[in-house]
C-alpha cells in the first residue's frame, strides 16, 4: 500500500461519485413525483445541456489534472500532491462544483422546479461529509502552502 492508498477515513459507503448517482435519481424522482412546474419551458429546458456538458467537461479535466499529479482521486485517500493549477486555479473543488452542475443541468432540461432543488442540496452534503474534512487534512499535510491557495481560490467558483 503507497501512501496515496492510504484510507484517511473508515466509512467509505458514500462516495461524492455515488451520492451524485443518488441525487440523479431524486432529481428524476422529484420531476416525476412533484410534477408542481414547467419551468423553464420548452425549448428553454434545453439550455440545461449547458451545464451538464460543462459539468462533467470540469470533473473530467480535474480529474486529469490529479492523474497527471499522481495524487489520489479518491477523498478517503492521503494526498501526495497539492493541486493548485488548471481548473483548480479556478475553484478548490472543481469536482465536486461540475457534479453539482450535472445535477442543475439534469434538473433543467427536466424543466422542474422540484428537481432544481437537489443540486444545491448535493452540495451542502459534499461540503459538510467531503469538502470540510479534506480542507482541514490538507491544511494539517500542507500546511501554509495550503493555507495560501485557499486564501487565493475559492471554495466552489
Amino acid at each position: 500500500m503507497n501512501s496515496t492508498d492510504t484510507p484517511v477515513r473508515a466509512d467509505r459507503s458514500v462516495t461524492p461519485l455515488n451520492a451524485m448517482l443518488l441525487a440523479l435519481v431524486a432529481t428524476v424522482a422529484g420531476d416525476r413525483l412533484l410534477p408542481l412546474s414547467d419551468w423553464p419551458p420548452p425549448p428553454w429546458n434545453l439550455l440545461g445541456a449547458v451545464p451538464l456538458a460543462g459539468g462533467l467537461a470540469l470533473a473530467v479535466a480535474a480529474n486529469a489534472r490529479f492523474k497527471r499529479a499522481g495524487t489520489a482521486v479518491s477523498p478517503f485517500a492521503r494526498a501526495s500532491a497539492l493541486v493548485m493549477g488548471g481548473v483548480f486555479a479556478l475553484s478548490r473543488n472543481p469536482m465536486y462544483l461540475g457534479l453539482a452542475l450535472v445535477l442543475l443541468g439534469s434538473a433543467t432540461l427536466l424543466g422542474s422546479v422540484p428537481a432544481l432543488l437537489v443540486a444545491p442540496a448535493y452540495a451542502a452534503f459534499v461540503q459538510a461529509r467531503f469538502i470540510v474534512p479534506e480542507e482541514a487534512r490538507l491544511a494539517a499535510q500542507f500546511g501554509g502552502a495550503y493555507s495560501a491557495y485557499r486564501s487565493a481560490t475559492r471554495r466552489w467558483f
